[in-house]
């Protein structure tokens, strides 16, 4: 399981998005705030309260781009990969 704090599933300023499919993604990997797939998906800034919401519930939000490319890297050096 990722660590909600693992600074290589978020964005900078540690924001994450979702929309209401339930897609996460950092700032760099979520859509165009204002573009069509912005506006028809819903997504939206994920609030702190939300975040500590979905941790009590058991559910680590994490930048599933980010957490692709990490995985991808990992297998290509041999490494063990650990999805949460």
């Amino acid at each position: 399981m990722h660590d909600t704090n693992d600074s290589r599933f978020l964005a900078p300023d540690g924001a994450l998005y979702w929309n209401e499919h339930g897609a996460v993604n950092c700032r760099p990997h979520a859509p165009g705030e204002g573009t069509d797939t912005w506006i028809w998906e819903r997504w939206a800034q994920i609030s702190s309260t939300e975040r500590i919401e979905a941790a009590r519930a058991g559910y680590v939000l994490a930048c599933e781009t980010c957490d692709c490319i990490t995985a991808r890297k990992a297998a290509e050096h041999g490494e063990a990969v650990s999805r949460g």
